[in-house]
């Protein structure tokens, strides 16, 4: 089931951008190999993830506000080269770990917990 934007905002907002005050945090859990094309939810993690990140350029396209494009891929493949990943568009298990990685290091440069 796609995501919508609504839906996609808050997710951003509650779970990798901060919380709510006074709310737990943990990163988000590695969903499975995500390859180029796949539509489910779990790409749209990825891209809520990569965006928490600071990686752009998604398309969001009809009235379910899905995120998909060639941006997606784009982004992921500039995201692993910049780190040291094989650059394939192919959001693997270190792929995941090293956005988590980013995204916890963000959130303690802002004081949030982790």
């Amino acid at each position: 089931v796609p995501m919508n934007w609504p839906s996609f905002l808050a997710l951003v907002a509650t779970e990798y951008a901060g919380g709510r005050p006074g709310s737990t945090w943990s990163p988000p859990p590695f969903p499975g190999i995500i390859r180029p094309g796949n539509v489910s939810n779990p790409v749209q993690q990825w891209a809520v993830l990569l965006s928490a990140v600071g990686y752009k350029g998604f398309i969001v396209t009809g009235p379910s506000g899905r995120v998909n494009g060639a941006g997606k891929v784009a982004a992921t493949k500039r995201f692993q080269r910049r780190h040291g990943l094989n650059a394939d568009g192919i959001v693997g298990p270190k792929t995941w770990a090293k956005a988590v990685e980013r995204l916890i290091a963000k959130r303690r440069a802002a004081g949030k917990p982790t």
